[in-house]
């Protein structure tokens, strides 16, 4: 079953490719020929295919936080190639991107019809150029996103960050914001860490069909509120990945991943508003034998009362008398 789920998603995402090729074709005679007067960014054409693959994949992204207004220089720890689509979801950016994407079929068009900046992490000469292709982009006022790390990890933690491209922010003075992200897949299922994370020696083709195949995979992304303040691209190094390491949860292991797919917001029905405030929900995941977590709160816009209680380990969730949300847990 889990491959023939697998060989859909793969028909309609070559088909998604397809419609955003045509997408961009379109638009830009458009905007070229009929209306020259209007313009359709690049980014805004890129986020569009990406909000389209999140919901193709049945990615539950939880979102802490707000995206930074434009432009800035944005970090985040780097898991997966799947990063970029769910970041690409939230906001307008250009993406900074080693080399060899731009030689890979399919992929390699994409990133160049998005503005993407490749990077030859192999030649210190390519740096220069690659800083004056961010500071323009950053001129323009848009966003540039990079991963300082320099590679994909299991997860287990935030690899220290390389400075050179951090230089972009001293010349030009924008803001350095950032943001963490990790995933978590349910049970009976591969972790995370070999499912999503895409590190050491995994071949793409490979990894992606068993990406394709996962019923459900929870996203958790974590805006920082504040800039990073430093005065040199290697401080800027330093006190960006200390930020990111604040907001950072390793990705999940066996031991702590639902049973049940915890597909919120959707369960979110009845007893909570529509609308929330950034962390307004906590999702909490115990497994038999431990105690609950103290103090267990639902920060909400209107205050209401909540109870909790505890069912084959299990958590319920209730608002006003309404349970809204079960949590199994593994065994």
């Amino acid at each position: 079953m889990t491959h023939l789920l697998a060989i859909v998603r793969l028909g309609i995402l070559c088909g998604l490719l397809l419609a955003f090729f045509l997408f961009v074709a379109v638009t830009t005679v458009w905007c070229r020929w009929v209306l020259p007067s209007q313009t359709l960014s690049v980014p805004y054409r890129w986020q569009w295919w990406a909000r389209r693959v999140v919901a193709l994949l049945g990615l539950r992204v939880n979102v802490h936080g707000v995206p930074p207004p434009a432009p800035c220089l944005f970090v985040a720890n780097h898991l997966s190639y799947l990063d970029i689509v769910v970041l690409a979801a939230q906001m307008d950016a250009v993406f900074v991107a080693k080399a060899e994407v731009a030689r890979w079929p399919v992929l390699g068009l994409l990133g160049r019809a998005v503005g993407t900046v490749f990077i030859d992490r192999a030649r210190k000469r390519d740096l220069p150029r690659v800083i004056a292709a961010m500071i323009e982009v950053l001129r323009r006022g848009q966003r540039v996103v990079f991963f300082p790390e320099g590679t994909s990890s299991a997860g287990g933690t935030v690899l220290p960050f390389h400075s050179p491209l951090f230089e972009a922010a001293v010349r030009t003075g924008v803001p350095v914001r950032y943001a963490s992200l990790t995933y978590r897949t349910i049970c009976d299922t591969p972790p995370a860490s070999r499912a999503v994370c895409w590190w050491g020696d995994m071949t793409f083709a490979r990894h992606l069909y068993g990406l394709l195949r996962l019923s459900g995979v929870q996203v958790t992304l974590s805006f920082g509120r504040d800039t990073v303040a430093a005065d040199n691209r290697k401080r800027f190094a330093v006190q960006a990945r200390a930020a990111v390491l604040r907001l950072f949860s390793p990705v999940g292991s066996n031991a702590d991943r639902p049973r049940e797919h915890p597909a919120w917001p959707a369960r979110l029905q009845g007893g909570l508003p529509a609308e929330r405030e950034p962390d307004a929900l906590h999702q909490v995941f115990c497994s038999p034998g431990e105690s609950l977590p103290h103090p267990f709160a639902l920060s909400l816009r209107r205050q209401r009362e909540a109870a909790h209680s505890r069912n084959n380990g299990a958590l319920s969730v209730t608002s006003q008398g309404r349970p809204i949300s079960i949590l199994p847990t593994c065994p």
